[in-house]
């Protein structure tokens, strides 16, 4: 996006934005501020979650004739947050090992697209004027696709098999 500027680093370990006074306030300080908190938010959740886990619904319904299935509303763990999934109708072969996966598609939502964007304070020289635009993740469900996520065996990956089978550290 033009304009925009995003320096967050997470190799160099800054854990805080130290706001000084009498400092001018930099775009890219906010940017990187939302990517420092997402970050620590996502490595938390990655300690218990791994990308693709299914946390509710979700449930797969093959038709009778296999060639397609349905994927019923649910919730999937995805880059560091819990996704809500819409139920979806995918079109399958019926033949050998498919995979029903999940990735996020990313969009930059303009206030051309979203007349909600543009500043709402009456009065004021940057009424009506736009801001900041938005990032929209879209969740998408896939037939064997490379570059998607699946939950390989949802046992596996539940919440408590994955805390019992977690290092523990002897004292």
């Amino acid at each position: 996006v033009n304009g925009y500027y995003n320096l967050y680093d997470s190799t160099k370990g800054y854990t805080e934005m130290l706001f000084r006074a009498g400092k001018v306030l930099q775009s890219k300080e906010l940017n990187e501020l939302q990517s420092m908190l997402k970050n620590q938010i996502k490595n938390v959740g990655d300690t218990i979650l791994t990308n693709g886990d299914i946390i509710e619904g979700c449930q797969l319904v093959i038709s009778d004739d296999r060639k397609s299935v349905t994927v019923t509303d649910g919730k999937a763990y995805l880059n560091g947050d819990v996704r809500k999934v819409s139920a979806t109708t995918l079109t399958i072969t019926g033949e050998g090992t498919e995979v029903i996966g999940i990735k996020l598609e990313e969009e930059v939502i303009t206030p051309d697209e979203d007349s909600d964007l543009l500043d709402i304070a009456t009065g004021y020289d940057n009424y009506a004027q736009d801001g900041a635009y938005r990032k929209k993740e879209v969740v998408v469900l896939t037939v064997d696709d490379e570059d998607a996520c699946f939950d390989t065996d949802r046992q596996s990956h539940s919440r408590e098999s994955q805390m019992a089978e977690r290092p523990r550290i002897q004292q």
